[in-house]
Parts: structure tokens; sequence; C-alpha cells
């Protein structure tokens, strides 16, 4: 985990002065999840960063943890938050070897992390566990597999001068795959642009796991 937050540390006070990028979309999002949350809801973020999406939800749920494996992005959530309005817990976590417990939270998510991470699909299958029955997952993913190679090779070398992050090249049938065979039902599924979409999908009430 060190090599790879270190890059996220030193990043963390530029990317909490950045605007939202395709704010439209982001709000859009933000009403979904919404839509999903209920008083009772105990909700799990992994890679929430300096904190935006939770502290703009935590406060219509009954608990909100959010991981983040950047001690310098935790440090800025946690001076953002405000105990008396927003119920969320930020916690330095290496969401890599993170152990989650089975059946515990209502909504989990992760919001353009997955390509951060080496093992990806091993994370979303613990993830997916850990989701209660009619519990949700909310994914917005990052799928590099496809870019022209122009591309990869420009990120290649952005990688050497340590000017990007560690990134893995996935596409979105290697993730489909994972949360069917979990017995979840996909219930959204946006398009936003050539290498990013979102997902929101439902654990199915019977057992199939």
């Amino acid at each position: 985990m060190k090599n790879k937050s270190a890059f996220w540390n030193r990043l963390s006070n530029h990317y909490y002065k950045s605007p939202v990028k395709r704010p439209k979309n982001y709000n859009s999002k933000l009403d979904q999840i919404s839509q999903l949350i209920r008083p009772e809801s105990s909700i799990l973020e992994l890679g929430c960063g300096t904190g935006s999406t939770a502290l703009k939800l935590s406060s219509k749920a009954y608990s909100y943890t959010a991981y983040d494996f950047s001690e310098e992005m935790i440090k800025i959530a946690n001076r953002r938050l405000d105990n008396k309005k927003n119920k969320v817990e930020f916690i330095l976590k290496d969401i890599e070897t993170l152990s989650l417990p089975y059946r515990h939270y209502d909504i989990v998510m992760a919001h353009s992390v997955l390509h951060l991470i080496e093992n990806a699909e091993d994370v979303l299958e613990s993830m997916l566990n850990a989701v209660n029955y009619k519990g949700y997952i909310v994914l917005n993913l990052i799928l590099l597999k496809d870019i022209p190679f122009p591309f990869k090779a420009l990120l290649s070398f952005a990688q050497i001068l340590r000017l990007a992050p560690y990134l893995e090249y996935q596409n979105e049938v290697d993730f489909i795959k994972i949360i069917r065979a979990k017995n979840f039902k996909v219930m959204r599924f946006w398009k936003l642009d050539k290498t990013s979409i979102f997902i929101i999908a439902q654990r199915r009430e019977s057992y199939n796991d």
C-alpha cells in the first residue's frame, strides 16, 4: 500500500481543492444513491478520498463508514467533518487487504477506485459478500482495458515520472460477471463516457452463492 498511497498523499491538497468533473453527472449519481438510503441504512464506502461523497450522503443514513488508503486524504476528510450533522467515520485502511464483515451493510460503494488496485476482482467479491439481502452495491468504474495503445504508453511514461498512480486495465465484462454470479440484479447501468460506467445492483432475496 505504501508506494500507491504515496502518490495520493502528495496529491491530496490538490485533489481536495479541484472542482468536481462533470458536476451534472456527479449530482445525478448522488440523487440516485440518496433514493436507496433509509434512516436505518448502514453504508460502507471504499476509497472515499477527502470525503466529499460521504459528507453529502451520511446525514441520511444510520451509519456511514468510509475507508481510504491515503493518510493525507483521511486527514483532510476528518478536518471537514461536522459531527453534529454527519454520521460518518473516516478510517485509514488498505482496501486491498481488507476483511469485510459478512452481510453487514445495506449499501457498499466504491467510486473510481477499483482501477487503482491490483486485486480489484477479489475486493469486489468481498464487497458483494458484505451486502445484506436486498441491499445494494454502487460502483463508479474506470475501465482502461480498451483505451488506445498510445494513451496506455503515455500513462506508463507518466507512471515512471511519478505523475500518474498505479493503474489496472480492466473492462466491464470482468466486473458484471462477478456481480451477477453473486446473485445481484443490475438495476442501473449508466455509461458516463468511453471509460467510465456507473452501476447500481441489488442483492436478490433468495440464496444463490
